[in-house]
């Protein structure tokens, strides 16, 4: 337990941390419990449409933050999210 408390919260792999966080899950990783994939635009700096290559703060559910730059649609592909609320932040660099 303590190894997978440890793994959790030290791992910089966030894919790792995260399975280090559900061990209950089982070897083949499945879709017990509400995980889903999510396709996230970024509409940034108040456009209504998606920008290409805009920065972004995906908060997770499980508490995961994802920072990164959207593809050039404009959008951002997470899988194993579990349920509950998902949020787009503004990354802190861009923060005013």
């Amino acid at each position: 337990r303590r190894a997978l408390a440890r793994c959790a919260t030290e791992e910089r792999n966030a894919s790792v941390a995260s399975r280090c966080a559900r061990p209950q899950e089982g070897a083949s990783g499945g879709r017990a419990g509400g995980v889903r994939e999510v396709l996230v635009f970024v509409a940034a700096d108040g456009r209504a449409v998606p920008v290409a290559r805009a920065p972004f703060a995906l908060v997770r559910p499980d508490g995961l933050l994802r920072l990164g730059l959207a593809d050039r649609r404009g959008a951002v592909f997470e899988i194993g999210v579990p349920a509950g609320v998902l949020r787009l932040a503004v990354p802190a660099a861009l923060a005013r």
